[in-house]
This record gives structure tokens, C-alpha cells and sequence, in this order.
């Protein structure tokens, strides 16, 4: 989710904090106005701040058990779980390898449920990189700030091992899948062919040297939003839905939301699940969700269960009807 302001937005607060301090002046030089004895500290004008749209609370669900079918054994160890002002507290359970000691990628550490095996990603490709991204070793969420987010209205398959770039509410949830996107070109050394959008969705290709890179996704974190990933990115077909696609919630061009599909399986009915994450906000790491019985089966999504889950906690009328899309 974002609440970045659009530039109309912008102007409007600029105006409302210009129209403040020009009333405050006039009144200071009307006959009659109130003096301030010498020892009061002359008041600042302060503009009433506009505010976009309040941050939603996603509801309580009740946790599942992960259970390991294939591979590698787990074993569930307590972790910390921060609350909602950063204080740790005992007792919820974190994904911990007890083999092999030094893979933590998702593909090794979160197993498919039983009778399901992993859609093939070509070596090399956009999906095959994300899948064989780390997870941390515990379900803690760090904010921009470092400060613990609150995973009680979350429900934590696992936190992608990727620390924010910047200290500041940048890397919401369109930004980070922007930055998987262009981190993907750059571990490839295929950055003359990434491009990201401008907030109506026109390509923006990276032209710049090596070293340019943070600042070509600061200016792009900070003028785009899901919206722009609507409009600029391919349309894709529920039935083919694969790792890299996203589900992008935006009406209009104002607050939204976008979720990435991280991993995908299928069984011999022709079933498939998908392991689905995102960032929010404030800025904070990108994590797996975990679905329930209700959308999905051992942790992992069925398109319509995640549809329902989005529904349920970021509601339609709000945020708008998801769409699917592709970088």
C-alpha cells in the first residue's frame, strides 16, 4: 500500500501552508490585534495538515502450522514478534532449517503441500531469481526507521533478506516490487535494459553508469505509485499467473496496493498454488504471507483465495479491484 500524494496533491498543501502564514500576518497588522507581552515567544504559523488516506488495519486471522513435505526437515523455534511500538514479545514460531546449514532460500526453506511440486522457471529468469531469494531467520519486519513493525495483524510466512536502500518512506509495496524488478537486471548485468514508469505508466530506461543505480529508483520510488504499475505494466491472464506477476490494486491514481507472487506449484489435477508477499506501510521489507485453510492449502494461495484475502483486508471499494500484471 502507498499514500504518496499525487503532484496536484502537492501543490494544494504548498498553497493551504502559503494561505496560513499570509492570514497571520493580516491579523498581526489589524488595529485592535491582541500584543504579545516580551516574554511570549511569537507563535509559527503552522498550515492544518491534509491527510491522504488513513492507514488500514488489516484483520486477525488465526496462525497455521507450516509442515515440511518435502526435502528438508524444519523445526519450529520460538522468535520475537515485535508490537505495534517496536517491543519485542515471546511466542511465535519461526521457519528454522534444521538442513542443509547454509541455504535460507525460499525455494529450500518453504516446501510445497503434499501432491504438489514447483512450476518450472527457466535458470535465469525473473521467477527462478525470486524464488531463490533468502529469508531471514526470524519473521521480524523492519520498518525504514530499523524499528520492529508489528506482525500481529500479518500473518508470516517468512521476511525477505533484503534491508531497505533508504532511510526514508520510500519502499512501499509497488517500490519493492519495482526494486526486485531492477535488482534482477542488475545482478544479471542487464541494466541497459531495465526500464521502470513515470506515474502514468511511459517507460523510464536506466541511462545512466553503475553508481547511478540508488538514485534512478529514489526518483522513480518517488514519483510513481500502483497506479503506474496498472497502467504501464502487460495485462495477465489468471491462467497464467507465474512467479514475477503482480496483483496491483488501484481505482484511480490515488492509494492502492501491490502484491507479488513469489513462487507457484501444481499438482496432476492441474491445480496451482502461489506463494504471495508484499511490502505496505510504512516502508518496510517485503514479506511472504501465509494463507489459511480458507485460501489456500499448507501456507500457500489459490488465485481466488488471495482475491478473497485482498478483499478482506485492503477492501475493493477502497482500494479497487485487483488486476493482474507483468512487468
Amino acid at each position: 500500500m502507498e499514500t504518496r500524494p499525487s503532484v496536484g496533491r502537492r501543490w494544494m498543501i504548498a498553497g493551504l501552508m502559503s494561505a496560513a502564514a499570509i492570514s497571520w500576518i493580516v491579523w498581526r497588522l489589524l488595529p485592535g490585534s491582541t500584543t504579545l507581552p516580551p516574554s511570549s515567544p511569537v507563535p509559527t504559523p503552522t498550515a492544518t495538515p491534509v491527510t491522504i488516506s488513513p492507514e488500514p488495519q488489516i484483520p486477525r486471522r488465526s496462525e497455521m502450522p507450516v509442515v515440511a513435505t518435502t526435502g528438508v526437515t524444519f523445526v519450529l523455534e520460538p522468535a520475537p514478534v515485535a508490537s505495534s511500538v517496536g517491543t519485542p514479545v515471546a511466542g511465535s514460531p519461526a521457519i528454522v532449517p534444521a538442513s542443509p546449514p547454509g541455504d535460507r532460500s525460499i525455494v529450500r526453506l518453504i516446501p510445497t503441500p503434499p501432491g504438489f511440486t514447483r512450476v518450472t522457471c527457466p535458470p535465469g529468469s525473473f521467477g527462478d531469481w525470486l524464488r531463490h531469494r533468502k529469508l531471514k531467520r526470524d519473521r521480524t519486519i523492519r520498518d525504514f526507521r530499523g524499528d520492529a513493525v508489528s506482525n500481529s495483524c500479518y500473518h508470516v510466512l517468512g521476511v525477505i533478506d533484503c534491508p531497505l536502500l533508504f532511510r526514508s518512506d520510500l519502499e512501499q509495496c509497488a517500490d519493492f516490487c519495482m526494486r526486485f524488478w531492477a535488482d534482477y537486471h542488475k545482478s544479471a548485468s542487464r541494466l541497459a535494459q531495465l526500464h521502470l514508469f513515470n506515474y502514468d505508466g511511459r517507460p523510464v530506461p536506466f541511462r545512466g553508469r553503475p553508481d547511478e543505480y540508488r538514485g534512478f529508483l529514489r526518483r522513480a520510488f518517488s514519483d510513481t505509485n500502483s497506479w503506474s504499475l496498472k497502467l504501464g505494466c502487460r495485462p495477465v491472464a489468471p491462467s497464467d499467473l507465474r512467479p514475477g506477476d503482480m496483483f496491483v490494486q488501484n481505482r484511480s491514481g490515488g492509494i492502492g496496493h501491490v502484491s507479488m507472487v513469489i513462487d507457484a506449484c501444481r499438482n496432476d489435477r492441474g491445480e496451482r498454488l502461489f506463494l504471495i508477499g508484499f511490502s505496505f506501510m510504512p516502508a518496510q521489507e517485503f514479506h511472504v504471507e501465509r494463507a489459511d485453510a480458507r485460501n489456500g492449502r499448507g501456507g500457500w494461495f489459490t488465485v481466488r483465495g488471495y482475491r478473497a484475502y485482498l478483499e478482506e483486508c485492503l477492501p475493493f471499494d477502497s482500494f479497487g479491484e485487483p488486476v493482474l500484471r507483468r512487468f
